[in-house]
């Protein structure tokens, strides 16, 4: 019932609430105490162990870091979990691109090999599919990498196979 208060404000950051009744279900995904609430994330089940009448936890929980990175692959976000990912870290760099787009494909096969570089620079790196969205940060043409520092944007203007070097340019310089 709890979960129930926090369904529209998850529901918001793209994050959707099913129930079942299903004790093959249960048992298939090891779980013992019913109730409980499994998110998953990419087809990979994750298992809140915490307080279920806790509801602001919970949301918490399903929009923390932990559960929303997935190692080896820049995740992709809605406005409102970016503006979260954006109040909670220091460092971001976020790519704005548009579907159907050979560019914006090229573009983000190269940042995916950097990805994990960034994760050990302490940088948070994610992808928005979102062209108005990004004209809030004066961006008109897709696809665009902008790096934010304490929510400061800078555009990224330049070739993307450059752009892991001046991150750790301006990462270094503090």
């Amino acid at each position: 019932e709890e979960l129930e208060n926090i369904d529209d404000e998850a529901d918001a950051f793209g994050i959707d609430f099913v129930k079942i009744n299903d004790a093959e279900a249960a048992t298939d995904y090891g779980i013992v105490n019913l109730p409980a609430l499994v998110y998953f994330r990419k087809k990979m089940p994750l298992v809140y162990d915490g307080d279920l009448k806790d509801e602001e936890r919970v949301l918490a929980w399903l929009t923390s870091q932990d559960v929303f990175e997935i190692k080896d692959e820049i995740e992709e976000v809605n406005r409102k979990m970016l503006e979260k990912l954006l109040d909670e870290n220091d460092f971001v760099a976020v790519f704005f691109y548009e579907g159907d787009c050979r560019k914006c494909d090229e573009a983000l096969e190269e940042l995916e090999r950097i990805d994990d570089e960034t994760d050990n620079l302490d940088i948070t790196f994610v992808k928005i599919k979102d062209a108005r969205y990004a004209r809030k940060y004066g961006i008109n043409k897709l696809p665009a990498l902008v790096y934010f520092r304490k929510r400061f944007p800078s555009i990224y203007r330049g070739k993307i196979t450059f752009m892991f070097a001046r991150l750790k340019l301006q990462f270094s310089k503090g």
